[in-house]
C-alpha cells in the first residue's frame, strides 16, 4: 500500500505542476507566491480555527467521524481557501501574462509549478496525517515504534518525494527568518510532519479518538526525579519490575543524560473515548512533551518532540489508594483509565535531555503550554527513582493527601441497610438501582434513530447518543427476536450502573425537594464513593404520558439540570425521571451531591459489585 500512496504524492505533484508548466513562468511564479503565502496563512490560523471545529463539530450521530479530522480540516481548508482568494486576486490585479522565450517559459514554469504542486500536495498530506484514520491508511506511517522492539516511537516511512517534511522544514525555518515570529513553529511544533500520524496510534487499528478539546484536561501537578544530568540509566529504572528498560528518542538514538519529568493531567469526561466503558485510554504516540534547547552546546534541534516512557495510573477500579507504573516497552501498549470516576488523573513520564527544559505538553493535538508561573508547573522534586516509587506506592504521588471537603450540613442520612433479601443481602436504599436496564425494550432498528447501539455479548446495547420515543415505540421490542430487541445500557466490566429515581415526592433523592431547590441550577448532579472519588451522572431515562427521552453520553456529562429534559412538577404524576451514573465496580457510594453540597448521606454506604458487562 506504502507504493500505491507514493505513485500518488508524485502524480499529484507531476500533475499540478505540468498544469502550471503549460501556463507560463510568469503565471507560475505568481502561483508559487500565492501558495507560499497560502501556506502561511494556514499555519498562522490552524490552531484557533481547529479548536473552533472541535466545540462546533458533533461528537454523535452520522456525522461524527468529522470531529475526528478536525485538526486536518483546520489545516487543509484554509490553505485551500487562502489560495482561492490570492489567485482571484492576482488575476484581477494582473490581467495579462508576460510572453518569454518558450525554454525560459517552461524551464520557469517547470520549477516554480512544481514547487507550488509539492507544497499544495505536501498540505494535503499533513492533513490527511491528522484525520482520524486506521494507522496502517495506505500503509505509511512517519513514527512508528522501534525495531529494537522496546516501545519507543522513531521516525520510519518516508516518501519517495517528502512532501510533508518539505512543507514542515519549509514552513519551519520561515517562521524564524523570512516570516520570523517570536513563536515560531519550530518552537511549539518541532515535528507537525509526524504527530499527527502518532496521535492516531490507538487500540483497534487507530479506531480510539485522536483529538481533544483544550478544556477535557488540566496540568494537576508535576514532577522530577534525578538532576537534568542523571544517566538515562537510572531514569529508567524502578523497583516494581527488574527488567531493564530502553529508550530511543524520535530519531533513533539513545539518551545519554538528563533528568525525567512526569505531568500529572486531571482528564475530565470529555477525555473519554466515544465507545465501551468510556474509559481515558492513552497510547505513548497521543501524547508528547516539547522541550526548548536551553543549552546552546547541547546537540539537536531548537526544540524536541519527546514521547513518553510510563504512566502512572490508579490501579484498581475498587481501591482508589493503590496506583501502579506502567512502563511504554512494547508496540501496542494502550493504558486505560479504571472504573468510571467522572474526573481521572493520570501521569506520565518523560526523559528530558540535558540541554532541554519542557515549556509545552500536547495531548491528542492539543496543546498545552507549561507556564512556569503557573503553580501546578513547578516540579516536586525527588532525587532517585524509589523515591519516586514510595510517592506512588503510598499514593502521594498522585493524590498528594487531598482530602474531599463536602458540605454535609443539610444532607439527610438515608438507611442504607435497612431491607434485605431472602438471601440476607443488603438491597439498595429506595430509589436507588444497581442496573444497567433500560426498564423499556427498544426495537433495534427504533433505537438507532439518535442512540448508537452495539451488539455486547448475545444483547444489543445502548453506548451513547440521545433520542426521543413514543409509548409504543418504547415497548415495540417485546415482540421481536432477541436479536433485535434493545432492553439495557452498555457497561464495561469494571463498571456498575447506577440509576437514582429524582421524581416523586416520596423519593430520597427527588429534585423538588427542599433543599435541591435552594441550590444554584448550575450545579452537577454527582454521587461520591468512600475513596472521594466523583461520579457525575452520565444521562438520564424521563418518561411521562407523551412517551420517554434517553440520554446516555459518558464523555458529556450531565453539567446542571438545565439539562434535564423537562421541568419536574408537583402538579403532575406523570412524570418519572432517572439519573443514570457510571460507577466503579467494586466501590461502596457514600453520597448523593450537587457540586459539594451532600443532598443524601447513606450510612452505612451501599456497594456496587454487579457483573453488568456482556
Amino acid at each position: 500500500m506504502l507504493i500505491v500512496f507514493n505513485l500518488l504524492v508524485v502524480a499529484g505533484v507531476l500533475g499540478l505542476g505540468y498544469l502550471w508548466m503549460t501556463r507560463g513562468f510568469f503565471n507560475a511564479f505568481l502561483h508559487l507566491l500565492c501558495t507560499l503565502a497560502a501556506g502561511a496563512i494556514a499555519f498562522a490560523f490552524w490552531e484557533p480555527l481547529s479548536h473552533l471545529l472541535l466545540g462546533v463539530l458533533p461528537t454523535s450521530g452520522f456525522a461524527r467521524f468529522l470531529h475526528g479530522m478536525s485538526w486536518g480540516i483546520g489545516l487543509l481548508v484554509p490553505f485551500l481557501l487562502s489560495l482561492i482568494v490570492l489567485r482571484v486576486i492576482l488575476d484581477k490585479t494582473v490581467k495579462a501574462n508576460v510572453t518569454q522565450a518558450t525554454a525560459v517559459d517552461y524551464a520557469g514554469g517547470i520549477i516554480c509549478g512544481g514547487a507550488a504542486a509539492a507544497i499544495s500536495v505536501g498540505f494535503l498530506v499533513l492533513s490527511i496525517g491528522y484525520f482520524r484514520l486506521s494507522t496502517g491508511f495506505l500503509g505509511y506511517q512517519p513514527a512508528y515504534y522501534s525495531e529494537a522492539r522496546n516501545g519507543s516511537i522513531v521516525r520510519k516511512d518516508k516518501l519517495w518525494l517528502p512532501v510533508d517534511s518539505i512543507v514542515a522544514k519549509l514552513y519551519g525555518s520561515m517562521s524564524e527568518h523570512a516570516l520570523a515570529s517570536s513563536e515560531p513553529l519550530t518552537k511549539w511544533r518541532p515535528n507537525v510532519e509526524l504527530t499527527g500520524f502518532t496521535a492516531r496510534m490507538s487500540p483497534g487499528n487507530g479506531a480510539g479518538r485522536n483529538t481533544f478539546n483544550l478544556d477535557d484536561f488540566s496540568l494537576f501537578r508535576a514532577y522530577t526525579v534525578g538532576a537534568p544530568n542523571t544517566p538515562a540509566r537510572d531514569l529508567l529504572s524502578d523497583t516494581f519490575d527488574e527488567t531493564p528498560q530502553t529508550y530511543q528518542d524520535l530519531s533513533g538514538q539513545s539518551v545519554a543524560s538528563g533528568q525525567l519529568y512526569g505531568y500529572i493531567l486531571d482528564f475530565r469526561a470529555g477525555a473519554k473515548e466515544d465507545s465501551k466503558g468510556a474509559q481515558v485510554l492513552m497510547s505513548n504516540g497521543q501524547i508528547h512533551l516539547i522541550a526548548e534547547k536551553t543549552d546552546d552546546s547541547a546537540r539537536g534541534p531548537r526544540s524536541q518532540t519527546i514521547f513518553p516512557i510510563a504512566s502512572v495510573s490508579q490501579a484498581q477500579a475498587s481501591d482508589g489508594d493503590l496506583f501502579g507504573r506502567w512502563r511504554y516497552d512494547a508496540e501496542d501498549v494502550f493504558i486505560a483509565s479504571v472504573g468510571g470516576a467522572s474526573s481521572v488523573k493520570m501521569a506520565f513520564e518523560f526523559i528530558v535531555p540535558t540541554g532541554y527544559t519542557p515549556i509545552a505538553i500536547s495531548v491528542k493535538n492539543a496543546r498545552l503550554s507549561l507556564d512556569d508561573e503557573a503553580p501546578a508547573a513547578k516540579p516536586t522534586a525527588y532525587a532517585n527513582a524509589s523515591r519516586r516509587d514510595a510517592a506512588i506506592t503510598s499514593g502521594a504521588l498522585i493524590k498528594g493527601g487531598a482530602e474531599v471537603s463536602l458540605d454535609e450540613t443539610e444532607s439527610v442520612i438515608i438507611d442504607g441497610a435497612s431491607v434485605q433479601t431472602n438471601m440476607g443481602r443488603d438491597l439498595p436504599p429506595p430509589g436507588v438501582t444497581i442496573s444497567h436496564r433500560l426498564g423499556h425494550t427498544l426495537d433495534r432498528q427504533t433505537a438507532n434513530r439518535g442512540l448508537t447501539v452495539e451488539k455486547d455479548g448475545k444483547d444489543n446495547a445502548i453506548f451513547g447518543g440521545s433520542g426521543s420515543f413514543s409509548e409504543e415505540e418504547a415497548k415495540a421490542g417485546r415482540s421481536g427476536e432477541r436479536d433485535f430487541r434493545v432492553e439495557r445500557f452498555g457497561v464495561a466490566p469494571d463498571q456498575n450502573m447506577v440509576q437514582i429515581v429524582v421524581s416523586g415526592d416520596d423519593m430520597p433523592a427527588n429534585l423538588l425537594g427542599t433543599v435541591v431547590r435552594s441550590l444554584d441550577a448550575d450545579l452537577t448532579p454527582r454521587l461520591v464513593d468512600t475513596n472521594g472519588n466523583f461520579y457525575d451522572a452520565v444521562g438520564w431515562v424521563y418518561e411521562d404520558k407523551e412517551g420517554v427521552w434517553i440520554r446516555f453520553t459518558p464523555s458529556d456529562t450531565i453539567g446542571s439540570l438545565s439539562e434535564l429534559p423537562k421541568t419536574l412538577s408537583r402538579a403532575r404524576t406523570d412524570q418519572n425521571l432517572r439519573l443514570l451514573f457510571l460507577v466503579s465496580k467494586g466501590v461502596e457510594i457514600q453520597h448523593y451531591v450537587f457540586g459539594e453540597k451532600a443532598i443524601l448521606t447513606f450510612e452505612p454506604p451501599f456497594e456496587c459489585d454487579q457483573n453488568q458487562s456482556g
